[in-house]
C-alpha cells in the first residue's frame, strides 16, 4: 500500500510540475486597410496543434502554449494568411502580437 502512494505521489509531483511549463498570447487582429477589428480569426502556434480563434472584437488569448520562442499563424476567408516574427513566451510575461490582414485579391 505504502508502494502505491508513493508511485502516485511521484505521478502527481510530475504533472504538476509539467503543467507550470507553460504560457499564453494575447492579441488582435484587424484589417490593414480599414483598421477594424475582425472576428473568428483563425490562430495556431507554429509546430503544434494549440490555436484558437478571435472573438467579435478581433481579440484573442491562446493558452498552453510552450514557453520560448514562437511563431504564430492567422487565416481568415478573404484574406492572406500572416505569420508573425518570433515572440518570446514565459511563466511571466504573456506577449501581446497584433495581425494587421489583407485582404486578397482572389
Amino acid at each position: 500500500m505504502r508502494t502505491v502512494f508513493v508511485v502516485l505521489a511521484v505521478f502527481a509531483l510530475f504533472f504538476n510540475l509539467n503543467g507550470q511549463d507553460l504560457g499564453k498570447v494575447k492579441g488582435k487582429v484587424i484589417d490593414k486597410q480599414t483598421r477594424e477589428a475582425l472576428p473568428f480569426v483563425n490562430l495556431i502556434i507554429q509546430g503544434t496543434t494549440i490555436g484558437t480563434t478571435t472573438n467579435e472584437l478581433g481579440e484573442f488569448v491562446v493558452k498552453n502554449v510552450p514557453l520560448g520562442y514562437v511563431k504564430i499563424t492567422a487565416s481568415f476567408v478573404g484574406y492572406n494568411t500572416a505569420t508573425s516574427s518570433d515572440y518570446l513566451v514565459t511563466k511571466d510575461k504573456s506577449p501581446f502580437v497584433l495581425f494587421e490582414l489583407e485582404a486578397s485579391d482572389a
